[in-house]
């Protein structure tokens, strides 16, 4: 694979980040209204590639952080960029101090699952019927406190 460029988003990325939403999420992508302030500190917000091929939205709650959104655009899914931006939220949120990374996932969507167990995450908790499908959110964490 070859390596592409992941930053954070500026302000001027908003229109990027909601056309990336609608392409990855379609009726399931958040208005424009549930997107970050790009200019907040308490987000990190990532994007990727030349065109953006994929981009991801976190938290920043005190020492941890929790994935919100990771897309990939559709003809770039199972090639690894999943795995190159949780590796970018790691590193951004070793920078701002967490301790702990966090994330709910539907226990349906086993790519989602098999990438984040595969990178160390596990399944902390249950949500039944948390998604408007009827499914399950699984909740992981991953600690990056060094040892753990």
């Amino acid at each position: 694979m070859t390596p592409v460029h992941v930053r954070s988003a500026k302000p001027d990325d908003h229109g990027t980040l909601a056309a990336l939403e609608q392409r990855c999420f379609g009726a399931h992508a958040w208005s424009d209204a549930q997107l970050p302030d790009l200019q907040g500190s308490s987000n990190i917000v990532l994007l990727m590639g030349t065109p953006v091929q994929a981009f991801l939205i976190a938290s920043v709650i005190v020492d941890e952080v929790e994935l919100q959104r990771l897309g990939v655009v559709p003809e770039c899914r199972r090639g690894g960029l999943g795995t190159v931006m949780m590796e970018a939220l790691e590193h951004a949120a070793r920078a701002r101090g967490a301790v702990r990374l966090i994330l709910e996932v539907a226990h349906t969507n086993a790519a989602a699952v098999g990438l984040y167990t595969g990178l160390g995450f596990q399944v902390e908790g249950r949500r039944k019927g948390y998604y408007s499908d009827g499914s399950d959110a699984l909740l992981m964490s991953r600690s990056l406190e060094s040892g753990a």
